[in-house]
This record gives structure tokens, C-alpha cells and sequence, in this order.
């Protein structure tokens, strides 16, 4: 009786409800191919930020202290036990006597939503500038994420050949523009600056030293006369860089253009020296 009700109701199935019936699964899957989102491992470029009082500073940089906690393979993992990121890579460098700018190359777990085609992260999307907090086995932080897998900067380094001053203004020789003659002997040309992983991103290739220039008004006619102390240094340096999009940007992820300042530390001393002149790229 049962197979005779069926044998009834198949035959009564017309074409087109077979194929209203197949559009209908399509579009189910269509929309849940569409909609599904996909969790993979990526690689991304953070920035370290600080999070902690007891290591605040001015700038986002971390202080000495607080860097050391980075290790390569450290893990931050779930409630289940699960590794939901690892430190892959640790690029470093001081930008002053307490401070290193560090950067984490971090393998984590992100989420792919086919629909914007973005990835997204602890419920943030995963795109430049965005922070997010890790709590890794030895340290918790905030990162800023710079280089991700759909991101905008695709990086082609080079060594770019640039002219720059130490503008510098002394503490008591404020009508002056010149730097202390210990600062002006410390970098020679051949120095480098080196990451912390051996990676090349400064080298000195002149140096030159003259008095430092300062304006005297006498009887409301200004002259210029050479200071009898502080020292005018202007440096000529390869320095690493890489093109995103359209733009330049030296190794501190800063634009490379006249008047902009990135740091330079050859072990003996720090400084900031003043882009004037930007010659070629290699």
C-alpha cells in the first residue's frame, strides 16, 4: 500500500517541479559557499605596541625591559590548549638608549569571509593599523598589524642612496643648528646599522664636518659666522627601503621624503638625522 502511494505521488512530479527543486539547492549552496567563512593560517607583520604602566613611554615604542619578554616560537594558546598564534620571527632595532622599535612576524589563526573577502581576527577585521591583544606565554601585548596577507603594501626592498643632517638644537645654543663635536666623531663612514637579526638597514658612506653656522645681528645687519663650538654634520647613507603601492618608506615603515627623520644607531650613539637629498635606488 505505502510503495503504491509513493509509486503515485513520483509519477505525479512534473519536470519543471525537478527543476524548481534543483534551483533550489543551488541557491542553498550557492549562499552557504558564499557566506561560509574559513579559518587559516596566515603570517603577519606586526608593530609592538605597549600595554603595560610600569613600561609606558612618549612613544609606542616598548622600553629595553619590556622587549626582552619576545622569544621566537612562543605561543599564545585557548582555554582548550589549542595554538591560536606563534612568534615566527623577531626584527629589532633601538631608536634610543631605552628604547627598540621590535616588530613580530606571528603565524595566526584568522578567519577568511568569502562574501568581503577579508580577514578577521578576534572579531577585527585584519588590516593596517588595526591593534590587537596577545597574551603569549611570557608576555602580554598590543600589536598593530602592518603587513597582512591582503593588505595593501606588497614590498620590493632596495637600498636607497640619501643625503642627511643632524638638525639638531642644543640645549643653551637654541639660535643654533649644529651638534656637540663628541656627537659629530662618533659615526665614521663604513659603519653600519645592523636588526637584531644581522639584517643591513643603514650604512654610512661619508661624513662630513664643518663649524656649525650662526646668524649674529649686529646693528640690525645679520651675519653669518661659523660657531666656535658646536658642528654642522651632514651624512651621506644607504639606507634599506621598500615601495608600497606608489610610495617609498624607510625600514621604520615612515615615508621616504625630504625633511622626514628615521633613526640611526651605529652601537655608539643614536641619531636622527633630517633627510635633504634623496639620490637614487638600487
Amino acid at each position: 500500500m505505502l510503495q503504491k502511494f509513493i509509486s503515485i505521488r513520483f509519477n505525479k512530479i512534473r519536470f519543471i517541479d525537478l527543476i524548481i527543486l534543483a534551483l533550489v539547492i543551488l541557491s542553498v549552496l550557492f549562499f552557504y559557499l558564499l557566506l561560509i567563512k574559513r579559518g587559516e593560517d596566515v603570517v603577519v607583520r606586526f608593530k609592538v605596541s605597549q600595554v603595560h604602566s610600569l613600561y609606558q613611554s612618549q612613544t609606542d615604542a616598548p622600553n629595553n625591559e619590556y622587549s626582552e619578554f619576545f622569544s621566537i616560537g612562543d605561543t599564545q594558546k585557548d582555554e582548550l590548549g589549542n595554538i591560536t598564534a606563534e612568534i615566527l620571527d623577531i626584527h629589532s632595532f633601538r631608536i634610543n638608549q631605552n628604547q627598540i622599535e621590535t616588530y613580530l612576524d606571528v603565524r595566526v589563526k584568522a578567519t577568511l569571509n568569502n562574501r568581503t573577502n577579508k580577514y578577521t581576527l578576534s572579531g577585527k577585521n585584519l588590516i593596517f593599523g588595526e591593534t590587537f591583544i596577545f597574551n603569549f606565554s611570557n608576555v602580554h601585548v598590543k600589536l598593530i598589524a602592518l603587513e597582512t596577507p591582503l593588505s595593501e603594501i606588497k614590498k620590493q626592498e632596495k637600498m636607497t642612496t640619501v643625503e642627511a643632517e643632524l638638525l639638531y638644537n642644543q640645549p643653551g645654543f637654541e639660535d643654533v643648528i649644529g651638534v656637540m663635536p663628541h656627537i659629530a666623531d662618533a659615526i665614521k663612514a663604513g659603519d653600519k646599522m645592523t636588526s637584531s637579526n644581522g639584517e643591513i638597514l643603514a650604512e654610512v658612506l661619508s661624513v662630513n664636518i664643518s663649524p656649525a653656522e650662526q646668524v649674529i645681528n649686529t646693528n640690525n645687519i645679520s651675519t653669518l659666522v661659523d660657531h666656535p663650538y658646536l658642528k654642522k654634520v651632514t651624512y651621506t647613507l644607504k639606507v634599506k627601503t621598500f615601495v608600497s603601492e606608489q610610495y617609498t618608506h624607510t625600514f621604520d615603515y615612515t615615508s621616504l621624503q625630504i625633511g622626514s627623520s628615521f633613526p640611526l644607531d651605529t652601537k655608539n650613539v643614536i641619531v636622527w638625522p633630517t633627510i635633504t637629498k634623496i639620490n637614487n635606488e638600487e
